[in-house]
């Protein structure tokens, strides 16, 4: 839930120094691994929620949710979304964006709020 609140408060920041969450053509400025790290845990939102049915095993999406969160936390305390840098921040902001829908989906698939604030 608070990296939810976290997601949700970067998003507001970024609005608020106008920039955008849009689809861009391409996704060439992230380059760190922790990033990457976060990207791959988005990715394999679909296989853990067949597994977690499939197996009958609804602790492989909690499992799932704070390794998502962990993966993000340390994204975060790593590297700055919003910079100087206006297109790396949009990618990133992207890539932001798509771990808070992934987080709120699994959240939901748990029974648990996915708060703006904390």
């Amino acid at each position: 839930q608070y990296a939810h609140a976290r997601i949700c408060s970067i998003l507001k920041q970024a609005e608020e120094k106008g920039l955008d969450i849009r689809l861009l053509p391409s996704y060439t400025r992230i380059d760190s691994e922790k990033a990457y790290e976060v990207l791959k845990q988005v990715a394999n939102f679909s296989k853990v929620v067949v597994d977690a049915a499939e197996k009958r095993a609804p602790h492989l999406m909690t499992n799932y949710i704070q390794e998502l969160a962990a993966s993000f936390h340390s994204f975060y305390n790593a590297e700055r979304v919003i910079t100087d840098d206006r297109e790396k921040s949009q990618e990133l902001l992207a890539m932001v964006e798509a771990t808070r829908i992934t987080l709120a989906n699994a959240l939901n698939l748990i029974g648990v709020s996915a708060p703006e604030e904390m």
